[in-house]
């Protein structure tokens, strides 16, 4: 891992590296699966990632689970200690960018659309509209960052939604 910053509470954007492969070959959209060995069991939980296609990088958002198996394993690295993962895996990824798209995500449900939108936006014209619903304002992770995407591109509508607005 090489670093962390918190999103929102319990909320957590983790950056990872891997030192011995030049890049990770990921479609935006799929997921990895982060494995634990606790009490001589292999424990596995599967993660979209959350950061477009970067070299040997990639990033995952995901929120602690107070008794959760993953979560509180890797909220409990610290920049430089490993993990380890299989994958990159799954299918829900854009197959036709040239299309209208309207994306729905509810929380760290947005890891695999932030993925999507960062890598896609800047390399072709898309006509999408992401709906984000939360139900505080606190929750509205990645933000800022999803509202200069919304201002840059013009083929990009971001629809913050809040249903237990303050």
């Amino acid at each position: 891992m090489l670093s962390w910053r918190e999103l929102a509470p319990e909320v957590h954007h983790f950056e990872f590296e891997i030192p011995d492969l030049p890049v990770l070959e990921f479609t935006p959209g799929q997921f990895i699966s982060v494995i634990e060995n606790k009490d001589g069991k292999e424990i596995t939980r599967a993660y979209s990632i959350a950061s477009p296609r970067d070299g040997n990088r990639f990033s995952l958002c995901l929120n602690r689970v107070p008794n959760g198996l993953v979560s509180p394993y890797l909220f409990s690295l610290q920049p430089g200690q490993e993990i380890e993962i299989q994958g990159p895996l799954g299918y829900f990824t854009l197959r036709h960018p040239g299309r209208r798209t309207v994306f729905i995500a509810t929380g760290t449900g947005i890891a695999p659309f932030r993925s999507i939108l960062l890598d896609h936006l800047p390399r072709m014209r898309m006509h999408c509209t992401l709906l984000f619903g939360v139900r505080y304002e606190y929750g509205l992770l990645y933000r800022d960052e999803l509202e200069t995407l919304a201002a840059q591109y013009e083929g990009f509508r971001f629809v913050p939604t809040l249903t237990r607005p303050a």
